[in-house]
């Protein structure tokens, strides 16, 4: 779990001009199926500062929301980071900096995958 003083560390910094962000994504919306049903990942800079602001009052409130008490930390072996390992895809979306859509949607789909109900 991320502490509280880092937490707010990282959310003063979350102003249009003390901002680091340059891309926002996510997989946002999977049918009752688990289909995939709409992503979106674009590039902050591109909003207009009214969108800027915005995305940026929903990102303030995840270090503060519920699901950071469910954050877990994952430490992958060095028998797990093979070719075809989920380790070689999160390090591959980081080298593109979440700007290559299949890399995306295949995490999407592997995640979507794992939830309860599939």
């Amino acid at each position: 779990m991320i502490n509280r003083e880092d937490m707010l560390a990282l959310t003063r910094r979350m102003t249009v001009k003390r901002t680091s962000i340059t891309r926002i994504a996510g997989g946002g919306y999977m049918d009752i199926d688990g289909f995939i049903d709409g992503t979106f990942n674009t590039s902050f800079l591109k909003l207009s500062p009214a969108e800027q602001e915005k995305n940026l009052a929903l990102a303030k409130k995840v270090p503060f929301a519920k699901t950071n008490k469910n954050l877990k930390e994952y430490k992958f072996s060095d028998d797990q980071r093979n070719p075809d390992s989920m380790w070689k895809l999160l390090m591959g979306m980081r080298a593109c900096g979440l700007k290559n859509d299949a890399l995306m949607e295949t995490f999407y789909e592997i995640i979507g995958g794992t939830l309860p109900g599939r």
